[in-house]
This record gives structure tokens, sequence and C-alpha cells, in this order.
């Protein structure tokens, strides 16, 4: 039988890395500091078609499977291609909610959790687990910024998924039958209940490309369902956010063409006025940057780049940008700048998480109407203790 683990609140996010240094003195900036996951391994990664085999073996593939699984590719080509929680561990059985979570609650002075860290939490498969966790976050009044693909609008979102299920496969429905998911309007009132006597609640549906998220979108979950799901939340006044991951140097025509949702997103701001944000992408192979940005790594380095829709509109034609993108840590590529449509959104107000050239970009990932814009040499080294098994203490710094 496997051995069931408690949910246990990580320490370590983003928040601990964003942060700003002034005359001497450094002040918080992003919010993620305590995050939460509901497995070790993420069932986004989980083709359609082997999910009920890992439901009915206990959030893990039939003896065996897995490494014949990895042998023939299958594994890798269910996970989002542009995700950077790779750990793939063949388990994903719901952790447990329990007086170890209780006691964490109870340590921690938590202003705000952020769900979904490593791997995706919406899915009606840990449903259990989410709603003992909602729980507590209400009883002890911490705010949740919620990110996710996976997240229906209560057992109506979770039977709509058959419909864009590669085959119409049925299972996820089936699951939120299974465990009996509640209504989506009890689950806004759920998180509006949260908000009510927290920091605040935040639930940011993530959008980026159907071709790149090929284990999502099999079990249903496709950018369309998810702005389905998103517009029923923002119409029961959940605060609700769309997140466009995009290639912030390309014009909107070129993310499109490279098959994003963008169109889709701003469509609906327009139609419904709900809120989007901008989170640019990080090309890290040869292979991403092609596929997403139309360019190789070496090419968005160029400083010589000729681009002609940078400046859309004009009579300028084809101008020379230089660098699209530059080098980060970890051989990451970062964007240099907003390409003139994008600017224009920033400009109206869009709210942006990352780094775009010298300046980090930040919107409390919209809990709070604040836009914070600042150099990113005013962000400080990090440093952090690593207990060394022989117990010595070893300080490292923090390298991004």
């Amino acid at each position: 039988m496997t051995r069931v683990t408690r949910v246990l609140l990580q320490t370590k996010g983003k928040g601990m890395t964003v942060r700003r240094k002034i005359n001497g003195i450094t002040i918080p900036v992003c919010e993620c500091k305590h995050n939460f996951d509901a497995s070790s391994g993420c069932i986004a990664q989980v083709p359609v078609e082997l999910l009920e085999e890992v439901v009915n073996n206990e959030g893990k593939y039939a003896p065996g499977n897995f490494d014949k699984y990895k042998a023939q590719g299958v594994l890798d080509k269910g996970r989002c291609f542009y995700c950077y929680a790779f750990t793939n561990t063949g388990n994903v059985l719901p952790r447990q909610v329990n007086e170890g979570t209780r006691r964490d609650f109870e340590n921690y002075d938590l202003k705000v959790i952020r769900v979904g860290k490593l791997n995706e939490v919406g899915h009606p498969y840990y449903y259990k687990t989410l709603m003992d966790f909602l729980g507590l976050c209400e009883e002890f009044g911490a705010g949740l910024i919620f990110t996710t693909k996976m997240f229906p609008f209560g057992i109506e979102g979770a039977l709509e998924t058959t419909r864009y299920a590669r085959n119409n496969n049925d299972i996820v429905a089936r699951i939120a039958k299974d465990v009996g998911m509640c209504s989506g309007e009890k689950l806004a009132e759920k998180l509006k209940a949260i908000s009510n006597v927290s920091y605040g609640v935040t639930l940011l549906y993530s959008l980026g490309w159907n071709c790149f998220e090929p284990g999502a979108v099999s079990q249903g979950f496709t950018n369309s369902w998810r702005i389905n799901q998103a517009l029923k939340f923002y119409k029961q006044e959940v605060n609700t956010s769309l997140t466009m991951v995009c290639d912030v140097t390309g014009s909107i025509n070129l993310n499109e063409k490279m098959g994003s949702s963008i169109k889709q997103v701003l469509d609906a701001r327009e139609k419904y006025g709900i809120n989007i944000r901008l989170l640019p992408i990080r090309p890290r192979s040869r292979e991403m940057a092609v596929k997403i940005t139309g360019d190789t790594r070496k090419g968005l380095l160029d400083h010589t780049n000729f681009f002609s829709s940078v400046i859309p509109n004009t009579d300028v034609g084809v101008v020379n940008v230089g660098q699209r993108y530059k080098k980060r840590r970890n051989q990451e590529l970062i964007p240099r700048f907003f390409h003139p449509d994008f600017q224009k959104l920033v400009d109206e107000g869009i709210g942006v998480c990352g780094t775009i050239g010298k300046n980090e970009y930040c919107d409390k990932c919209n809990l709070d109407d604040i836009r914070i814009v600042f150099p990113v040499k005013e962000i400080p080294e990090v440093f952090y203790e690593k207990e060394k098994k022989w117990g010595k203490k070893d300080q490292r710094k923090l390298k991004f």
C-alpha cells in the first residue's frame, strides 16, 4: 500500500528572492513566500488514456509501467513544454491535510499562500485535499494566490472537460462525481468566505499554448475550457484573472501564429472585463525558442536582429531591434523589451510578473490594485543556510 504523506507548507518561494533594497533597507515585494502542493508529482503530465490507470493504482502507474512508459517517451510527451517543474516521480497520490498541516498554520506567520507551485492542485483528483486545506485557510485567515490550469467551476466545469478531452474521454468527469465535487456556486462562496477573513484571494488561470500542454489538454483542460471556468468564477464575483504566458518581444499576431491563445484572452477581457496579466516566457532551449518565439536562441541574442513587426502600422518597415532576449542564470533567456502591442497593454494598466530588460515587474498577483516596477539592481543578494549531514551549516549564495 502506498504511504500517504501530509500536506506541508513550503517556505522557500519567489517571495524569498524578489525583494527590494532601498537606502539599505530591504522590503518585501512578491507575496509568494509560503507554498502548497497537493502531491509530489504533477497530474497534468498524465495523458488522458493513462489517467484511469493512475487513479486505480493509488496515484501511480501499474507496477512496471512507469519505467516502460518513460522508455517509450510517453511521459515526456505529457508534460507542459515550458514548465519549470521538471519532476515526474510517477506518483500523483493526493497528500492529506492533518494535524501536522494544522501545526504549520499555527507556527507560520501566514499572510497569503500560493496554491500550486510545482504541480496542479485544482484537478478534481485533489478535491478533498483542497477543500480540507481551504477550511484551514478560512479558520486561520490565510489568503490565497491560486494558480491553476485545471480548477473547474464545480461539478459543472468538471463535466465540461469531456467535450474538450481527447476522444471525448470522460475520466475527469467520473473522478469529480466519485469525490462528490460540489457546485461552482458553492466553490465560489468558499473562496469569497476566505477572502472576507484574510488579505484576499486571487484565482489565476494560466493560459498558453494547447500544442505545448499535451497532458493537460488531452484530459480536457484546454485553454478555451480554462477561460470558460475563469469567466464563471468572475461572474460570481471571485477575484479572477487570466494570466497570459507569452513572448512579449513579439507582436500579438506573432504569438497567435506560434499557437498562443492570446487573442481568446484579449477577447474575454474586451467582452466581459475580466482582468488579464502578462507572464513573459523564458526560453530555456533552442527548441523552445524556435517553437514559441519563431527564432533560435542565437537569433534572439543577436545584436543585429532585424524584426519587421516591431513597429506596426507605420512606414518604417524592417527595423533593427538588437537583442530580443538576454541570458540570465541557468542559461535561461529574459526578454529585453516589450513589443509595442504589449507595451500598449502595460500602459493601460495590465499587470506584469517577471523581469523585462533592466526592470522587475510585480502586480501582486492582482491581490491589490498595485503595479510595481523597479530596477533589477535593487534586488538584494539572497543567502540561505544548508544543513550538512555532519551538523555544519553551509551558507550559500542563491544565484538568479
